[in-house]
């Protein structure tokens, strides 16, 4: 179950404290589900900000891994929950599409946006950002297995929160 996109994420959180009392009973160490949650989400936000340090202070190299892949799990998980909101948010989103739309259209020729400019501006950005990448150290480079989707999330839940910000002033 996702807590994240669940009507009930206290219920979810809870279970999931249940779930980690049952297997350090030996230890006699109890998590509520508030305690699962902001840990949970601390241990992500040092994943999304890409704070290794953080992540491998205590542990293994193979404790750490699994840590890493566990906290992408989480993340898509959180990425699920943003895809299910904002198909909701669609429908506003595509009403504040065709206002800007139609007020470009409305729009003299020379204010109008230089669309061809704006996406050669972009591409030479990603071109400088590659070559910046191919000239840093092995140890400085993502990788190319979770680093590119875990980019392409990141960027997503952003624009996802700057949208929620609009609409929250407007």
């Amino acid at each position: 179950q996702n807590p994240f996109g669940s009507k009930e994420p206290g219920r979810i959180w809870a279970r999931v404290g249940e779930i980690i009392t049952a297997a350090l009973q030996t230890e006699n160490f109890e998590v509520d589900a508030r305690r699962c949650r902001e840990r949970t989400m601390l241990l992500l936000d040092y994943y999304k900000k890409q704070d290794f340090p953080s992540l491998r202070r205590f542990g293994t190299e193979r404790l750490y891994a699994q840590k890493e892949d566990l906290l992408h799990e989480v993340l898509e998980l959180e990425a699920e929950r943003g895809l299910l909101v904002s198909a909701e948010g669609a429908k506003y989103q595509d009403e504040e599409r065709q206002t800007r739309t139609v007020d470009e259209l409305n729009l003299p020729e020379q204010d109008k946006p230089n669309i061809t400019q704006m996406l050669s501006a972009e591409a030479e950005e990603e071109h400088e950002q590659m070559s910046e990448l191919s000239a840093a150290p092995t140890a400085k480079r993502p990788c190319q297995c979770c680093c590119q989707t875990y980019s392409e999330i990141l960027s997503f839940l952003e624009k996802r929160s700057e949208a929620e910000q609009r609409l929250r002033e407007e």
